[in-house]
């Protein structure tokens, strides 16, 4: 959201909110803005909303003046929804349900990673620290480790798994989607 606004030129206050270390979950300072205490959330005038996709439609469309997202005639819009919605329902979600409900018995994160030999291998994460809803993971995944991020219901720990390439690009680099082939 702070890129988005940085992007726009628009003026903006950033205000970070540090979690209950008895529970991590959101302070009741920031629970008054929003009672599910999701994050993030922009306040605008007297509108409070949150949801990462919801704030960035809601920023374009009230401030963008055309600029970041094609128009619906523009032939790159149906890519454009499929890809912004995408990152943050389906990716998103399912990186994060991985790491938040596979916890290991000492309350650390695991990944289900793809080896060499094509074996699904669970792995302990050591996390650092959140900051806001990121994670600093100091060990657990390495350079080139394949992260296994889509069908997590299907898979388990010493499962033979095969790897699917993602969509190839057009010649300008921009991954081509169903609304695209």
């Amino acid at each position: 959201i702070v890129w988005l606004c940085e992007e726009l030129g628009l003026d903006y206050q950033l205000k970070r909110y540090a979690r209950r270390p008895d529970n991590r979950l959101a302070p009741d300072e920031y629970k008054a803005l929003h009672p599910m205490g999701i994050a993030p959330v922009i306040a605008d005038g007297t509108l409070v909303l949150g949801e990462s996709g919801a704030i960035c439609d809601y920023i374009c469309a009230r401030y963008g003046e055309g600029r970041l997202i094609p128009g619906p005639d523009d032939p790159d819009f149906a890519d454009h929804l499929f890809w912004f919605h995408w990152s943050n329902g389906t990716f998103m979600t399912t990186l994060m349900m991985q790491l938040v409900l596979s916890m290991g018995g000492e309350g650390n994160p695991t990944a289900l990673i793809l080896d060499g030999d094509q074996k699904v291998v669970l792995r302990q994460l050591t996390v650092n620290r959140a900051i806001g809803d990121q994670w600093l993971i100091d060990s657990g995944v390495k350079v080139g480790d394949r992260v296994i991020v889509d069908g997590l219901q299907r898979v388990k720990p010493g499962a033979t798994a095969q790897v699917i390439a993602a969509p190839a690009a057009d010649q300008s680099g921009t991954p081509k989607t169903a609304s695209t082939r």
